[in-house]
């Protein structure tokens, strides 16, 4: 399976590439336009993964431990 930012990159050079060829400038505005969307579709990607990567993991809060009888005289 294609990771995503890798596809949406590869769309954007396809239309990229399109554009170059196209001999109409409406047609070669819009497909610019095209591949500057599948950029920053990629780019939003990518930041919304590095950020998930970048969040502390909380610890799993265990259940308490006993109180020693060591530790319970000295609470009293």
């Amino acid at each position: 399976m294609v990771k995503e930012t890798k596809f949406f990159r590869k769309q954007a050079r396809k239309a990229d590439a399109a554009a170059f060829r196209a001999l109409d400038a409406e047609v070669e505005a819009d497909l610019r336009a095209l591949a500057r969307g599948f950029r920053s579709q990629a780019d939003a990607l990518k930041q919304k993964k590095k950020n998930q990567k970048a969040k502390p993991r909380k610890k799993r809060s265990t259940r308490k431990r006993p109180v020693s009888s060591k530790q319970s005289s000295r609470v009293q």
